[in-house]
């Protein structure tokens, strides 16, 4: 079983840490999303009032939320957030922009990936079943 607490940091940062770590940025005024591998789903946004706010589940797969609870800013030019700590069987995440994934947001996903490694280091069925996912439907019928 893994670990991790999930909260906002300063205007503009979602942060992972635990077992797994990440960061990410939303949209601007829009919510992001902390998704794991057992499909839980979470919304964290900044609202109006300068807060940090984490709901769950908005996809609830297998973890079990451990704790929840509220940190004021202090000193008070940083923003007040929640803090949620879960555990499970999960054994990646990553923050997204959007859920479920815009176009967009999957095609700057692809180019990152391509940057750090050629397609040809990709097995053949590793590739169709990542287009696949992008496309939504199967490309190969067997």
């Amino acid at each position: 079983m893994k670990k991790i607490t999930i909260a906002g940091h300063m205007h503009d940062f979602i942060v992972v840490d635990g077992d797994l770590m990440a960061e990410g940025s939303p949209r601007y005024m829009k919510p992001g999303y902390v998704v794991l591998d057992t499909g839980d789903v979470f919304e964290v946004e900044y609202d109006l009032g300068g807060i940090w706010r984490v709901r769950w589940p908005v996809a609830s797969g297998v973890v079990r939320l451990v704790h929840r609870h509220a940190v004021r800013a202090d000193p008070p030019h940083e923003e007040s957030t929640e803090r949620l700590t879960v555990e499970g069987p999960f054994e990646s995440l990553r923050v997204w922009q959007s859920w479920p994934v815009d176009d967009c947001e999957l095609r700057d996903v692809l180019e990152e990936v391509m940057e750090r490694a050629p397609i040809n280091l990709f097995p053949r069925k590793q590739l169709i079943t990542a287009i696949e996912a992008l496309l939504a439907e199967p490309l190969v019928t067997e």
